[in-house]
């Protein structure tokens, strides 16, 4: 299975993250928190659950994950440098990829981001979780807005 317009989407990623690697995040300054959503949301027909090979043996999935790695990691330094506590995650919802983000709070909103969610146990898709956990320096998390909300995956960097 090919998916539509491959090359534009992985060149859209790489767009998406040598931007953001160039942020040195001054709003937190004036804000005490901010939200990068996925790039790629105008093709609502690729799904983050539909985790399968695809063109060229390598997942757009997998692509956009990485990226999303190397962008916390690069803001983890700039933050550690200012702030003695702050929070850095990926919100990664696989059934609604357009809500899907990176999520960085500092002073407050710390606490605020760590108790949004509530974890659970079960996973609805595991063979993303599967794969995801393949990829170095991430922690994943199952999550849940309350009992009937919608399902994440909140990944951290490990330490």
């Amino acid at each position: 299975m090919k998916i539509r317009n491959w090359d534009r989407m992985i060149k859209e990623v790489g767009k998406w993250k040598e931007n953001e690697l160039k942020d040195d995040l001054k709003y937190l300054r004036r804000h005490d928190h901010g939200r990068v959503h996925f790039p790629l949301q105008k093709y609502q027909t690729h799904w983050l659950n539909k985790y399968t090979k695809v063109a060229r043996d390598v997942n757009v999935n997998k692509v956009i994950v990485e990226a999303c790695r190397e962008i916390m990691l690069d803001w983890h330094d700039k933050l550690a440098g200012e702030h003695d506590k702050f929070y850095l995650a990926t919100w990664l919802y696989p059934l609604q990829n357009r809500d899907s983000q990176i999520v960085v709070g500092v002073r407050e909103r710390v606490e605020i981001y760590e108790n949004l969610f509530v974890p659970v146990n079960h996973d609805i898709t595991p063979n993303l979780r599967g794969a995801l956990s393949r990829i170095e320096r991430l922690t994943i998390n199952s999550k849940q807005c309350s009992p009937q909300g919608d399902f994440l995956y909140e990944l951290k960097l490990v330490e």
